[in-house]
């Protein structure tokens, strides 16, 4: 009989214990991915018509004290891997406009403190002939509100090389409304 109370007794002890890691784990991923949050800040800064959509600049800032890590698409161009477009859909919510990134960055640049990266997001409108893109969209016209959304950031090139999951910050901008629709 003590053998199963003692059983009993360390089986109890290490659900605890493993709830407990699990709860430090979670919460120090959601502690990390709310500092990260809090020193970014994206901006929509222009949006200027193309032939098929539209350019829209797109800032981050780092507003903390530490540098950000941040990966590239395209290392030549300075185009941000995760750095995307959403436009509003009454039925489907926030829905993805911008390029598909369907290859992984190769390579990351640094964001320091007080610096802001810009980076030039093409979103082309479906409905006008543009159809560019490996990666299907749900929005076939472009209008209405927009906005830029940062998806990852890391601390540091480790939390990039394991593409730690504390990356995942999630930065909007403020909403705008895209100007009247390219013909």
């Amino acid at each position: 009989m003590e053998d199963d109370e003692a059983r009993q007794f360390i089986g109890v002890i290490m659900r605890a214990i493993r709830t407990a890691v699990v709860l430090v784990l979670v919460s120090s991923i959601a502690a990390g991915q709310t500092a990260l949050r809090k020193q970014l800040h994206v901006k929509i800064e222009k949006i200027s018509p193309n032939s098929s959509g539209y350019n829209i600049l797109a800032s981050v800032t780092n507003l903390g004290r530490q540098p950000i890590i941040l990966a590239q698409a395209n290392p030549l161009s300075g185009t941000l891997q995760s750095l995307d477009v959403q436009q509003w859909d009454e039925k489907l919510g926030w829905q993805s406009v911008g390029p598909c990134r369907d290859v992984a960055p190769i390579s990351t640049v640094e964001l320091k403190p007080n610096q802001t990266i810009r980076s030039i997001i093409t979103i082309n409108d479906t409905s006008h002939g543009w159809n560019g893109s490996v990666c299907p969209r749900k929005i076939a016209h472009l209008g209405g509100k927009v906005r830029a959304i940062l998806y990852y950031a890391y601390e540091n090139q480790e939390q990039y090389q394991n593409r730690a999951s504390i990356g995942d910050v999630k930065v909007v901008s403020t909403a705008v409304e895209l100007p009247t629709a390219p013909r």
